[in-house]
């Protein structure tokens, strides 16, 4: 086991943002996660064709290249990015922007990836709340023997995978930072 050296947040480039990093909603995002990592956080605006060697990988509008191929359903996004992404990648990575609820836990069942955090919860925690949030339905989508092991609530989950809430973390990036650094523990 080794101590999680690299995030790399990759936001692929897209005409709907609306300047440089959307307002640096990436960056204020990428603040709020360093303090509670020993891991360098860097943001690469990038389409994701080469992945980073190393570390946890988050993704951003990782549907996108699925849905340029066609995707339509959720099925058929998980089956083109389960071609698209070997195993041993799949593991690195941690989707951000997903859709809420079940579609998501069997997304990462399917798929066996590192995590995710649904649309609003990002919203909701990292952009409206700052940097401590009272609001306590904001959380993230993990392995649970993870999340378990450090003391998350758990709203719902399958087997696998569960969806938690911020409490008794002060925030998105508390809870996000402390969970990824767990997590590469057991993987690396």
């Amino acid at each position: 086991m080794s101590a999680l050296e690299q995030i790399t947040l990759i936001v692929p480039p897209s005409a709907e943002l609306e300047g440089p990093r959307q307002f640096h909603q990436y960056d204020k995002f990428a603040d709020q996660l360093r303090p509670h990592t020993s891991a360098l956080v860097e943001i690469v605006e990038d389409d994701f064709a080469t992945p980073p060697a190393d570390g946890v990988i988050l993704l951003h509008r990782y549907g996108t290249a699925a849905f340029q191929r066609g995707a339509n359903s959720s099925e058929e996004e998980n089956e083109m990015l389960s071609e698209m992404w070997p195993p041993e990648l799949r593991r690195r990575i941690f989707c951000l922007g997903v859709n809420r609820g079940n579609p998501t836990l069997a997304m990462l069942e399917r798929l066996d990836l590192a995590g995710a955090i649904d649309s609003i919860d990002y919203e909701v925690g990292v952009r409206e709340m700052g940097f401590e949030t009272s609001y306590g339905a904001s959380g993230l989508y993990g392995v649970r023997p993870i999340a378990e092991s450090l003391g998350c609530r758990i709203d719902y989950g399958a087997d696998r995978y569960c969806k938690t809430v911020v409490p008794p973390f002060k925030s998105l990036g508390e809870l996000l930072g402390r969970y990824l650094d767990a997590y590469w523990s057991t993987i690396s």
